[in-house]
């Protein structure tokens, strides 16, 4: 799924069917719940790309309706995480081997699978907000009101970063960083929208992308950057 998210283009798993039936004996994890939400993200991905083969008369109506999409899967996704209260996350313990960060406290989880939970919610939201942007931008049109507040794209991007250093431990391996490829993008993104406001930031994120070839993930920059 997160792999249709980067390719934008719709993916067979959304159907009800793969959704439903393989969780059928047990429940979803938090992980695949999440995923099972935003499996509408692709498709609408898709759409956007697709505007520019929809008909005059139909292109209000199609903008329309992605923008609510959009607003939908963004609200549901920010009053989850708002549920959540921040659990299973604080700041590293005492003993950890967490380097200092010059944005500010590292983010630490209680395991790496909320640490990927929680790096993948922001993103969501995070393109959520950016597409509703960019079709507001291109095709001067808006219905909308872009969400506000403490899950602004450049918070939600600060918090991915936050995230790195728990998942850049010895004892994650390479599955640690490579699971945040995604999010990774997504804050790359929003910050290289404004290099001089946050060159920081930046600055910070191309130290994760080199740590992250130095482990070996060299497909890294190509990812993160494009």
């Amino acid at each position: 799924m997160v792999q249709s998210v980067q390719t934008r283009k719709s993916t067979f798993i959304a159907s009800k069917d793969w959704i439903d039936i393989p969780f059928s004996a047990s429940p979803p994890s938090l992980m695949q719940q999440l995923i099972n939400v935003s499996l509408v993200l692709p498709s609408l991905l898709e759409r956007v790309d697709r505007l520019s083969d929809v008909s005059s008369e139909l292109l209000t109506a199609e903008i329309l309706d992605l923008g609510q999409s959009f607003l939908h899967l963004h609200s549901r996704l920010e009053k989850w995480e708002e549920a959540l209260h921040g659990q299973s996350m604080w700041n590293p313990p005492s003993d950890s081997n967490s380097r200092s960060s010059p944005l500010g406290a590292d983010i630490w989880f209680t395991s790496i699978t909320m640490a990927n939970f929680y790096m993948h919610i922001w993103a969501f939201q995070i393109i959520c907000i950016l597409e509703l942007s960019n079709l507001a931008d291109v095709h001067t049109f808006r219905s909308w009101t872009l969400p506000k507040g403490p899950t602004t794209i450049q918070a939600a991007s600060l918090k991915i970063c936050l995230s790195m250093n728990y998942l850049l431990q010895e004892e994650m391996k390479l599955f640690g960083p490579a699971s945040a490829m995604l999010p990774l993008q997504t804050a790359y993104k929003v910050f290289s929208e404004d290099k001089c406001k946050y060159m920081r930031e930046l600055h910070y994120l191309e130290g994760i992308v080199d740590c992250l070839v130095k482990k070996g993930i060299r497909s890294t920059p190509d990812i993160v950057y494009s």
